[in-house]
């Protein structure tokens, strides 16, 4: 029988996602992030002074301009060390002879695009194609103090106009190629994407959303999503007869945003009834993070890059998976754990 692999990158606030594809790669997006960003950071500090008693020890410290308690650190530091710099990553696994045959700019944000100098220019990594969407964002200033490379977003707008090696394509909902559409890939959003979009800047109402179709197996990426967008394609599928006014049947979906509350909408992940939910994420404030809804609706569970790092899933034809985590550790078989429960 067989099978696709799907790599869910750790890689902190952010997002990379390699599809090996009979003959040919995939990746959606790419964050070479080195380090906790702050908002992780203060998080993480909060839940292992929760977990390890020490959340007295950690307001103190505070209080007093020390920082952060050195065992509340050295359990930062670990996981600091644990997160992938995605063009290692594909070197390790697929040696600098390999290529790209698609990459996928799910939408403009840079945590989506930072690594994409280093990839193209420094490493000299062949891209074949270069998805991307029509929008009128702009990056300016601060680049010096910030977290981000000017170099990544200027490598990223000479992509997006490159007439060729790689070539610049721009899809939208609807639109069917024979390379994508043979690799099993339809285009969920966006629902236009056209050079009269360059007056939006609304980068994640442009977001893509792609379905892919191994066999019985069916996965949804849900890029960075906007609640609208869920919104919209809810009401989509209400008008269609196929599968009676309902989306298809996931086994699996990566969860939109990260996971944030502001991309969940419920109706659309009931709807889907995934088996299985992955969330690249490090860590949320509690008054943002869904992760706790998206479990509730995935039938085996929902799994984040945070709790088990690089996220491997092999799926099967007949709609199974099992999930791998950073250790090449089995987590799950989903018809295992869902014929366990009946």
């Amino acid at each position: 029988m067989k099978y696709l692999m799907i790599h869910f990158l750790n890689v902190g606030h952010g997002d990379c996602t390699i599809v090996e594809f009979p003959g040919h790669l995939t990746m959606v997006d790419i964050n070479n992030s080195r380090s906790l960003d702050d908002e992780t950071r203060q998080e993480l500090e909060r839940k292992i002074a929760r977990r390890r008693g020490l959340g007295a020890r950690l307001e103190q410290w505070r209080s007093l301009g020390l920082g952060t308690p050195p065992e509340i650190a050295a359990e930062l530091n670990k996981l600091e060390e644990g997160l992938t710099d995605p063009v290692d990553f594909f070197i390790n696994q697929y040696g600098r002879e390999g290529s790209i045959f698609r990459y996928i700019q799910s939408h403009p944000d840079m945590d989506h695009m930072s690594g994409l100098y280093r990839l193209h220019e420094e490493e000299r990594i062949p891209i074949l194609n270069f998805w991307d969407t029509h929008h009128n964002v702009e990056k300016s200033g601060g680049w010096d103090k910030g977290k981000y490379d000017l170099r990544d977003w200027e490598t990223y707008k000479e992509l997006r106009t490159s007439p060729e090696a790689p070539k610049a394509l721009f899809y939208k909902r609807g639109e069917e190629n024979e390379y994508y559409t043979s690799d099993g890939m339809r285009i969920w959003a966006p629902a236009s994407n056209h050079p009269g979009n360059e007056t939006s800047s609304e980068a994640n109402d442009l977001s893509y959303v792609l379905r892919i179709r191994f066999g019985r197996c069916w996965i949804v990426l849900g890029g960075d999503a906007s609640m609208e967008v869920w919104r919209e394609l809810c009401e989509g599928f209400k008008k269609l007869d196929s599968f009676g006014g309902e989306y298809p049947k996931i086994h699996l979906l990566k969860a939109p945003h990260h996971g944030r509350k502001s991309a969940y909408h419920w109706p659309s992940v009931k709807s889907m009834n995934p088996d299985i939910t992955i969330v690249s994420v490090g860590e949320l404030a509690a008054k943002d993070d869904a992760s706790a809804s998206y479990e509730k609706y995935s039938n085996v569970g929902c799994f984040s890059t945070l709790d088990h790092g690089n996220l491997t899933a092999q799926c099967w034809e007949d709609g199974d998976i099992w999930l791998y985590n950073q250790d090449g550790e089995q987590i799950v078989s989903t018809m295992q754990a869902l014929g366990a429960a009946s």
